[in-house]
C-alpha cells in the first residue's frame, strides 16, 4: 500500500471516529422536533429553529452556510470564498455539533451553542491542520430556499 493509500484510510477513519464519537455523546437524551420562531415570546422553553441561510465569520474568513433539517439529522453547506465544505449534524438540546469535509482530504468537526436571533457561536478543528482550533460564529441571515446549499448563492 502507497503512503497516499495509508494517509487517505486514515483520514477516513478519523472522520468516522469524531462522527461516532459525537452521535454517541449526544444520542443519550434523543433529539426533539420542537420548534419555534424566534420572535414567539409564549415559547421561551422550546428549541430555537435554525434551518436558514446565515452569514459565516471568523477572524480569517467570511462566507455562507446553510443548515437543513432532516429527520434528528441537519445538513450544513459552508461557502467560504470559492471553496465549499458539507457536514452532517446532531442536536442537543441548544448544542449543534458537525463533521465537514471539502471533498479533497480535510475533514473537521464544529461545535456550535444555538443562541436567539438565530445565532450560533462555535468553535471549529480540521485535519490537516496543525492542531487549530477557530471559533466562528454564524448570523441568521434569510430562510432556506431550494437547492438548500449555498454553491448558488452570492457572498
Amino acid at each position: 500500500m502507497s503512503f497516499m493509500a495509508i494517509r487517505k484510510s486514515l483520514v477516513c477513519i478519523v472522520f468516522i471516529t469524531i462522527s461516532l464519537v459525537i452521535f454517541f455523546v449526544f444520542s443519550h437524551g434523543g433529539c426533539t422536533s420542537l420548534h419555534y420562531n424566534v420572535h414567539d415570546s409564549s415559547a421561551k422553553n422550546r428549541l430555537i429553529k435554525i434551518e436558514g441561510v446565515y452569514e459565516c465569520t471568523s477572524q480569517t474568513y467570511k462566507g455562507l452556510t446553510s443548515i437543513k433539517k432532516s429527520g434528528a439529522i441537519y445538513y450544513l453547506n459552508w461557502k467560504i470564498g470559492k471553496q465549499s465544505y458539507n457536514g452532517i449534524g446532531i442536536r442537543e438540546n441548544n448544542t449543534l455539533s458537525s463533521s465537514w469535509t471539502n471533498g479533497k482530504g480535510i475533514i473537521g468537526i464544529a461545535v456550535y451553542k444555538i443562541e436567539p436571533g438565530p445565532k450560533l457561536s462555535g468553535k471549529y478543528s480540521f485535519q490537516p491542520g496543525n492542531n487549530i482550533l477557530g471559533t466562528e460564529i454564524l448570523t441568521f441571515k434569510d430562510d432556506l430556499a431550494p437547492p438548500h446549499n449555498v454553491d448558488s448563492l452570492k457572498i
